[in-house]
């Protein structure tokens, strides 16, 4: 218990950063204290999930930056592609001048070759590009569904806190209606997030339809 604690404090604390709203305070432990078991139990399946979403947005941060890599690589080819076309034609004007009409033809064809590489690697880092946008955007949402989670479970927490605070009749109980309003914006960001992950894997699907049609990966 203590340590699923300590992580939930945790991951608590990195979706503060990063959240696109602020959050509201904490829930004081010690106005748990008359949770029901069925309260108890909502609040540990809430933990469970956290912790397994946090790990899903480790791996949408890991693919972010295994993409970010990929675009990196992709430029690279590119250049050697066309350091390369620029060999080939300093060879193929060689041959000209030789006059060797065989070794000329032959040269052509490592030429075409070479610039339909070129086609194809930028075909290639163009996509590699819209994919990051769509990581990023994976990304995002991942974050937003765990302040979700977040935000319910101090929902539900500060329905508790309440009751245990209006029991003594405390003059300033939390004000639930925060809590509330917290988790209502996230949802709208949610689903305006989830829309946007729509529309960018659509793009994506078109990118690399384009790149499959320039024959990149074909032996």
């Amino acid at each position: 218990m203590r340590k699923t604690a300590m992580m939930i404090a945790a991951i608590v604390t990195g979706a503060f950063i990063t959240g696109c709203v602020t959050m509201p305070n904490r829930i004081d432990p010690a106005f748990l204290a008359e949770a029901t078991a069925d309260q108890n139990a909502q609040i540990q399946q809430f933990n469970q999930d956290i912790i397994k979403k946090r790990d899903e947005c480790d791996v949408a941060k890991k693919a972010l930056e295994t993409g970010e890599s990929a675009i990196g690589v992709s430029k690279e080819q590119v250049k050697t592609y066309e350091q390369n076309g620029q060999l080939l034609n300093s060879q193929m004007n060689l041959l000209n001048l030789q006059g060797s009409a065989d070794k000329v033809d032959a040269a052509a064809k490592g030429i075409d070759l070479n610039n339909r590489r070129i086609v194809q690697e930028k075909a290639n880092t163009d996509y590699l590009s819209i994919y990051r946008d769509q990581l990023v955007i994976e990304k995002d949402l991942r974050d937003l569904e765990l302040a979700n989670l977040l935000g319910k479970a101090d929902l539900l927490k500060a329905k508790i806190a309440f009751d245990f605070q209006m029991k003594r009749h405390e003059k300033e109980p939390i004000k639930v209606e925060t809590y509330q309003k917290y988790v209502d914006d996230l949802a709208k960001q949610l689903f305006n997030k989830q829309e946007e992950q729509k529309k960018a894997a659509d793009k994506t699907a078109r990118a690399k339809d384009a790149l499959t049609k320039t024959g990149y990966g074909a032996q």
